[in-house]
């Protein structure tokens, strides 16, 4: 792994095996408290949000909506994935309310934090403010479950 980080660009996909790797090296880092561990791969998970939106993707952000950008995470995901799914919910996004799924994820270590920071970069970006966050099926005994379940509820 190492090796294989000093060959990496920027804005490029590489192997999930490669990324899961450097999620298992932030999670050593941050310890045994599995608050803490989650927190700091979903900071991780908007720094990487961050680098790699485009100027172009930064200003479609700033029009889109909540409701939209969840409408149109699955379809984001399969893109860039090849497996899993988003399942997003938005029958509460008129309150300030969304929740997705992640589901079919076994095997893909810390996706569950590192989408939560993925998702509340994306709706700073849309400029919302996120009051709470949580995601729900993730553990440190178990950083890659079946299905993770985040929801939000930002400022109305």
């Amino acid at each position: 792994m190492r090796s294989a980080l000093r060959t990496y660009k920027g804005i490029e996909f590489y192997p999930v095996q490669h990324f899961t790797e450097l999620l298992r090296g932030i999670a050593k880092e941050a310890g045994d408290d599995e608050t803490t561990v989650r927190n700091e791969i979903a900071r991780a998970g908007e720094f990487i949000a961050g680098v790699a939106t485009s100027t172009f993707l930064k200003l479609l952000m700033k029009v889109l909506t909540p409701t939209l950008f969840a409408k149109k995470l699955p379809s984001l995901w399969e893109r860039d994935n090849q497996g899993g799914q988003f399942v997003a919910d938005v029958s509460k996004a008129d309150e300030g309310r969304l929740t997705l799924e992640l589901k079919d994820i076994e095997g893909y270590d810390y996706i569950g934090p590192i989408a939560l920071g993925w998702v509340r970069f994306a709706m700073s970006a849309m400029g919302e403010k996120v009051l709470e966050s949580s995601l729900e099926g993730w553990s440190l005994a178990n950083p890659s479950p079946k299905t993770v379940t985040l929801r939000l509820r930002w400022e109305k």
